[in-house]
C-alpha cells in the first residue's frame, strides 16, 4: 500500500482505532513508511533482531509527534472530500439549534412540495413562489458570465436532508459575494424550484449563520426541571452566562414540585451573546431539546 493510500485512510477515518489523532499519524506517516520499510530490508538482510523487541528495535522505532489535534470542520472537510460525504459528524451540527430555528424549510421539503409543479422561469412575472429560508453548507462555487458580460455565480448547499443548487445574479452579486465560500454554513433566503430533478434556488439573500444568529436571536428560553437538575447546574450556567455577556435576553421555563404549571422567568442579571461557546455549554448542561431561540426581545 502506498503512502498517498494509507494517509487517505487516516484523513477517512480508519485509523481511528490506533494509537493517537489523526493529524498526529499523518505528521508521523513518513518516519513509520520509513521505519517499515527498513525492517523489511533487515528482514530480508538476516537482521532478526528487530522482531525480539531488543533495545536496536526500540530505539528505532519512531514515535507520535505532538501536533494540533485538526478542527472539527477540517476533520469533516477530509471526510467528504475522501468519501464524498461526513462519517463522524456534519458540519451544520454546532448550528443545528439555529438551523431549527431560522429555517423555513428543508431541501427535501422543496422536492416534496415541488414534484407535482411545473416549472417556471427566473423573473416570469407568472412565478409566485414564496420567499423560503435555508440553512446549509456550500460544498462547491462556479462564476460565469452572461451575455452581457455581466457575473453570475451557481453554487451547491447542502443540509442533513439534500444539496441544492444556489443562483446568485448580478445585481446581489456584490453585497453577498463575500459570504458565497465553500465549507462556509449559510442561511440562503430566496425562491426555491425543481429545474431538471434538482432544487434550484434564486439568492435573495446569503448569512454566515454567525451573523444570522447575531442578527435573528433577541432571547434564549432554557427549559429547566428542578426536581431533576443537581444543585451543581445553577452555578455552572451562571459561570456559562458570565464569560458569555452580551445583549440577547435569557429566560427559564421552570418545572418541578413548586411549579405544577411551567412558569416562565426572566434572568434579571445576565444578558448573553449566543456565542458558539454558550450554545455548547448549554447543550452540555440542559441538552438540546431544552433549548429554544426566539427571535423577539420579549418572551
Amino acid at each position: 500500500m502506498g503512502k498517498k493510500a494509507i494517509e487517505g485512510m487516516i484523513q477517512s477515518g480508519a485509523a481511528d482505532a490506533l494509537e493517537g489523532h489523526r493529524a498526529q499519524l499523518c505528521e508521523a506517516l513518513s518516519d513509520a513508511v520509513s521505519y517499515g520499510q527498513k525492517v523489511q530490508r533487515d528482514k530480508l538482510a538476516g537482521q532478526n533482531s528487530l522482531f525480539g523487541g531488543g533495545p536496536q528495535a526500540e530505539s528505532m522505532e519512531p514515535t507520535l509527534p505532538h501536533v494540533e489535534v485538526w478542527s472539527r470542520g477540517q476533520t469533516l472537510k477530509y471526510e467528504r472530500d475522501l468519501l464524498g460525504f461526513y462519517v463522524s459528524g456534519h458540519p451544520l451540527d454546532a448550528f443545528r439549534l439555529e438551523a431549527e430555528t431560522f429555517r423555513t424549510m428543508q431541501i427535501s421539503d422543496v422536492e416534496a412540495s415541488d414534484e407535482d409543479e411545473q416549472p417556471r422561469q427566473w423573473g416570469s412575472k407568472e412565478s409566485s413562489a414564496p420567499t423560503q429560508r435555508i440553512c446549509g453548507i456550500i460544498t462547491n462555487v462556479m462564476m460565469r458570465t452572461t451575455r452581457s458580460g455581466k457575473p453570475i455565480v451557481f453554487a451547491t448547499i447542502e443540509d442533513y436532508t439534500g444539496q441544492a443548487e444556489i443562483v446568485l445574479f448580478a445585481r446581489e452579486f456584490d453585497r453577498l459575494q463575500s459570504y458565497v465560500k465553500v465549507d462556509e454554513v449559510v442561511l440562503v433566503t430566496g425562491t426555491t424550484e425543481m429545474r431538471g430533478g434538482a432544487v434550484s434556488i434564486k439568492a435573495q439573500d446569503i448569512m454566515p449563520m454567525w451573523k444570522a444568529r447575531d442578527q435573528f436571536v433577541k432571547s434564549i428560553v432554557i427549559r429547566l426541571d428542578l426536581d431533576r437538575a443537581g444543585a451543581a447546574i445553577v452555578p455552572q450556567l451562571a459561570d456559562l452566562c458570565e464569560e458569555n455577556r452580551g445583549m440577547v435576553k435569557l429566560y427559564f421555563d421552570l418545572t418541578g414540585a413548586e411549579f405544577p404549571q411551567p412558569t416562565r422567568m426572566r434572568v434579571r442579571k445576565f444578558v448573553v451573546d449566543p456565542t458558539p461557546q454558550l450554545m455548547q455549554g448549554l447543550t452540555r448542561l440542559v441538552g438540546r431539546p431544552n433549548i429554544s431561540l426566539l427571535d423577539s426581545a420579549t418572551a
